[in-house]
């Protein structure tokens, strides 16, 4: 009876941990593109990739939070604006990017004022990170 228990145990964490690689490298890949397309200055052939722990995330909405750098490890400073890059995404039937919060310095009341009204008013704030809640409550 342990031993079935057990086996059960390490089946579900497996099916679990599968999951979520699945569904980090598809927010990840999304990520990549949407970076390059966005905020690269130099085509790279590289791979980018971005801190998988850095991805919070419900049923139908997700937030990354990370800086871009190369599978190797290595910088893309050469390649993509150096930010620290702040992407929320919906699910519909794969996962879009519903607005990018990625920025260098602080918005202006201008700006913050035209964000609350632009921002998905269903995303949950509660995944954002914290500065971010803060502003657009």
């Amino acid at each position: 009876m342990v031993c079935l228990r057990n086996s059960v145990m390490v089946i579900v964490v497996m099916v679990v941990l599968t999951c979520s690689t699945a569904f980090a490298q598809s927010i990840e890949s999304i990520a990549a593109d949407y970076v390059i397309e966005e905020y690269s200055f130099d085509r790279t052939e590289k791979e980018i990739v971005f801190d998988k722990q850095a991805i919070h995330y419900n049923s139908s909405y997700a937030v990354l939070k990370s800086a871009a750098y190369y599978a190797d490890g290595s910088s893309t400073d050469n390649a993509v604006a150096d930010l620290v890059f702040v992407l929320c995404f919906k699910k519909q039937d794969q996962w879009h990017i519903v607005y990018d919060l990625s920025r260098s310095d602080m918005p202006s009341a201008e700006e913050l004022n035209a964000m609350k009204k632009e921002f998905p008013s269903d995303f949950p704030k509660s995944l954002l990170p914290q500065f971010w809640q803060r502003l657009l409550k």
